[in-house]
């Protein structure tokens, strides 16, 4: 009996060892652990930990009601808090603008008042450093284009922040509203070596402040506000290199001077010849005794010629502009050794007070502005070439 006992205890303790390693059977009212929940889909949300409400404003201050189980309590914060807890959709997206690396930029094209710009960066031979070349408006074609206007307008487009954003897609109404349908200018950057060729900007129409303007990048749909000063650039920049001309004095053997009609009632003309530095002669008018260094200084401010603004293109000089001898200008013409015709620089009628009307064989057609106090002295009276 004591034995059959004893075997049955043992019996038991084996089958309570071998159950540990059965797999569990599933409950009749609890899904199997490969079956999928059938609420995982819709989790539950918890119930907040603290509630903040938010009510009256009083001046500079916002009353909050705040809730955290069975404790409440009535606190006054910043009213500027407000302006952060009522954000709306738009103040969650991303304000990022794809941008660029201004090295890599190879064109720059821009469409302002009907007029498209074309400007590519070129190089004529493996020597030669790279130059900006305008392509577009024809009338500008094939001339150099001002390195460091471009720069400056491709390094405002590589740096534009959106200031706010103001929709997340616009509709056409809204792009009509936004001054983008059509855009007033519409800029592309054609980039390489990079994966996204192009970066395409429109700008529209100023924001209520007038600080800002409306502006939208490429195919993106998000419409969003940028300074005016980079509208302002695009539309107001004369990007064409303002370098007239520039001479290599050592190759200058003549220079002839025709005019101060206004100053002395009849056209004068005083021929002068260069054999080198600081080495001229007087060949008309006969006896005339030359200052050297007058003549001298004189050259040099024609060894480099910067206009400050370009009044027109290829139009040729209007009668206003008192650009021949016969009415007042002085007429400088440069025989250079080596070239068949001589440069010439035609300075004229004032502009503005500050400057004088000019054009040049080198640019024909074209009429700059120079400043005025570079050359007044010498377009004042022939005698400042005369010897004291």
């Amino acid at each position: 009996m004591i034995r059959t006992l004893f075997a049955l205890i043992v019996l038991a303790g084996v089958l309570l060892a071998l159950s540990a390693f059965a797999p569990d059977e599933p409950k009749k009212d609890e899904p199997k652990k490969d079956e999928p929940k059938k609420d995982e889909a819709k989790p539950k949300m918890k119930e907040p930990t603290v509630k903040l409400i938010f009510g009256k404003r009083d001046k500079d201050l916002l009353y909050v009601r705040r809730a955290a189980g069975n404790l409440k309590a009535v606190l006054a914060v910043r009213e500027s808090l407000l302006a952060k807890v009522t954000r709306g959709r738009l103040d969650y997206l991303d304000p990022t603008i794809a941008s660029f690396t201004t090295d890599k930029a190879t064109k720059l094209t821009f469409i302002r008042s009907g007029d498209t710009f074309v400007i590519e960066k070129q190089k004529k031979d493996d020597q030669s450093p790279e130059t900006w070349v305008i392509q577009q408006p024809s009338h500008l074609a094939g001339r150099n284009a001002d390195a460091m206007k471009v720069e400056r307008l491709l390094g405002d487009l590589s740096a534009l922040r959106a200031e706010r954003l103001w929709a997340e897609k616009a509709t056409d109404n809204d792009m009509s509203r936004f001054g983008l349908k059509p855009p007033r200018v519409t800029a592309t950057v054609t980039l390489k070596d990079d994966k996204d060729k192009e970066r395409t900007y429109l700008f529209g129409a100023e924001t209520d402040d007038k600080q800002q303007v409306y502006a939208k990048q490429g195919e993106r749909d998000l419409v969003f506000s940028v300074r005016k000063n980079v509208l302002d650039d695009l539309q107001q920049t004369d990007v064409t290199d303002p370098i007239v001309m520039r001479i290599d004095l050592s190759k200058v053997t003549g220079m002839k001077l025709t005019g101060w009609k206004d100053v002395v009632g009849q056209e004068t003309t005083l021929d002068l010849e260069r054999k080198g530095s600081n080495n001229w002669t007087a060949k008309s008018p006969p006896g005339y005794k030359l200052s050297v260094s007058q003549a001298e200084s004189f050259l040099g401010l024609l060894s480099l010629v910067r206009a400050e603004k370009f009044v027109s293109y290829k139009a040729g000089p209007k009668p206003e502009q008192k650009l021949t001898p016969a009415a007042g200008a002085l007429q400088v013409e440069l025989t250079l050794d080596g070239e068949k015709e001589p440069v010439t620089l035609t300075i004229g009628g004032e502009a503005e007070g500050r400057f004088y009307y000019a054009q040049s064989n080198k640019q024909p057609g074209d009429v700059f502005l120079l400043p005025k106090d570079r050359f007044e002295k010498f377009k004042a009276k022939p005698g400042v070439f005369a010897a004291e």
